[in-house]
């Protein structure tokens, strides 16, 4: 599944792909635009629909 998330560093815009069966599992991406790690966090938005939480890995 495709989710368009922004960079918690840059605000930019970009597209991360979230797999439904790892809802509470984080993992870290590098940013496309600045290369800042994000950490990514898929949680259940009900509905089979699932939420990407993005933070800085600082957080």
């Amino acid at each position: 599944m495709e989710q368009v998330i922004s960079c918690p560093y840059c605000g930019e815009s970009q597209s991360a792909l979230v797999d439904p069966e790892n809802i509470g599992v984080s993992y870290v991406e590098d940013c496309q635009v600045c290369c800042q790690p994000m950490v990514l966090l898929p949680q259940d938005a009900g509905e089979g629909m699932v939420d990407l939480a993005v933070m800085r890995e600082d957080e």
